[in-house]
């Protein structure tokens, strides 16, 4: 069995019998009340679940999906990201859920409608006949395509070819009309014949819409639109809202009304917040499933200084829920591989610290890795009014990042700057001087009052940062 806590991040486990077990969110009152108004809709109904990436969309509608089979009802799921390499959404769609009515249908024993349904849907799918005419897709035909048709007919053969096609196309619409209509009387059949044995409505979860391809993902909610507009269906959709809006742009211009586009799609959109659990209460939870406490307290060190950093820094700067997770299963990694015996008493602090600026700014853990002074800049700037709470020693990190011989050569040319402000043909007449002034005290601070060990802790951290990357990015 591989030991739980030394592990990657992964999907929270949801157990059939119990779906809430693992609620750290504690999810289970808004599900409960989700389900409240879906058995009190009897008409066709899409509701969009809205979160910015990492914030547990996928976790949600899966605890949902479980509950809702543990109640009697038929519930199915659909991940659009991972079948976005089709060109027709609808074929993966509908081979999707066939199968997974056929599943949880067995005791219905009526296997004809499903499979009647599956051959209307291929119907639909199926392309239209190839047109060779550049006329006919768009409306125009160009000089080249002309010239090259009209050496082998002659105009009144143009005539007759462009008439025929256009009769097949309207045949062939016809046609398609009449599989659409017949697909929404059977999938009708379809839920009445569920109703037998399960809950109404059929609940159909279409997750990660916004991560697809934009011709995937309008294709999809188009398709759903005009075939699953039926009594009984009630779809719950997973989104980040602003990608699917930048998808719509994306096929139709940035001058559409994307909001305005999807309402024509969702009757009811609810946002996913952390009302019920703090972001700390989240860490905590994280650190019991990583049992990564152990690790800083065999270094002597006490985790909750490096619980209240990481909650500081990930509110601060708006984590999500999976950054957070990605970072603290990070810092776990790198502790626990590192050699025993191996002096750590300043690591565990100084990893947490260096992998909360990776998880920032890449860009910005790369400077620091080089050593570029610059990275203490843009340290100062992005931590902004953080340096200033006093639940965390900032000055003793700054003093473990960089040899003290950097900090001072930085100190000695602010200096310089400062002294030649003013002064005839100034190169620094543009400078602002307070943040000079700001600079100079600040690493001479770090200079004065912070220990430099005779080891490197930057460099040893670094090492052992770099090894786990491969491992987490597999």
């Amino acid at each position: 069995m591989t030991n739980p806590s030394f592990q990657k991040t992964s999907q929270c486990e949801i157990p059939p019998d119990d779906p809430f077990k693992f609620d750290c969110l504690k999810r289970k009152p808004t599900i409960e009340n989700l389900t409240n108004l879906l058995e009190s809709t009897p008409q066709p109904f899409v509701l969009s679940v809205e979160a910015s990436w990492g914030f547990g969309k996928t976790t949600f509608v899966r605890m949902w999906q479980q509950y809702l089979i543990n109640n009697k009802f038929v519930a199915l799921y659909f991940n659009a990201w991972e079948n976005d390499f089709v060109d027709d959404p609808l074929s993966a769609f509908i081979s999707s859920l066939t199968t997974q009515i056929s599943d949880v249908n067995n005791k219905l024993g009526n296997y004809a409608k499903i499979n009647e349904l599956k051959k209307l849907g291929g119907k639909i799918i199926k392309k239209t006949i190839p047109i060779t005419l550049a006329a006919l897709t768009r409306g125009a035909l160009s000089s080249e395509t002309y010239e090259g048709v009209e050496k082998f007919l002659s105009d009144g053969d143009i005539a007759a070819l462009v008439e025929e096609v256009a009769e097949k196309q309207i045949a062939l619409f016809e046609k398609q009309k009449k599989a659409i209509e017949d697909f929404k009387k059977v999938l009708q059949e379809i839920t009445n014949l569920l109703e037998k044995e399960a809950k109404l409505p059929l609940v159909i979860f279409v997750d990660e819409l916004d991560r697809c391809r934009p011709d995937f993902a309008l294709s999809l909610l188009e398709r759903m639109k005009h075939l699953f507009n039926v009594d009984g269906v009630f779809f719950v959709l997973s989104v980040d809202r602003d990608q699917l809006e930048n998808s719509v742009k994306a096929i139709y211009g940035e001058g559409l009304d994307a909001n305005g586009y999807l309402r024509r799609f969702i009757d009811q959109s609810i946002f996913l917040r952390l009302e019920n659990v703090s972001s700390k209460q989240y860490i905590e939870i994280l650190f019991n499933r990583f049992r990564i406490s152990s690790v800083f307290q065999k270094a002597n060190s006490n985790p909750e200084i490096y619980l209240e950093m990481i909650n500081l820094m990930s509110t601060y700067f708006s984590f999500s829920l999976r950054k957070i997770e990605q970072c603290v299963a990070e810092i776990n990694l790198v502790l626990r591989i590192m050699r025993k015996g191996q002096n750590i008493r300043s690591e565990p602090g100084l990893i947490t610290f260096v992998l909360l600026l990776k998880t920032l700014d890449i860009s910005l853990y790369e400077k620091i890795h080089k050593q570029d002074i610059e990275a203490f800049e843009l340290i100062e700037e992005k931590l902004g009014d953080l340096k200033y709470r006093n639940e965390i020693n900032w000055g003793w990190y700054y003093a473990q990042l960089y040899p003290k011989k950097s900090i001072n050569e930085e100190t000695e040319r602010l200096k310089i700057i400062r002294e030649g402000y003013g002064k005839d043909a100034d190169p620094y007449k543009d400078i602002d001087l307070h943040l000079i002034d700001r600079k100079i005290i600040g690493l001479s601070s770090i200079s004065k009052e912070y220990s430099f060990h005779q080891y490197d802790p930057a460099t040893i951290s670094f090492q052992y940062i770099e090894f786990t990357r491969i491992y987490m990015e597999e």
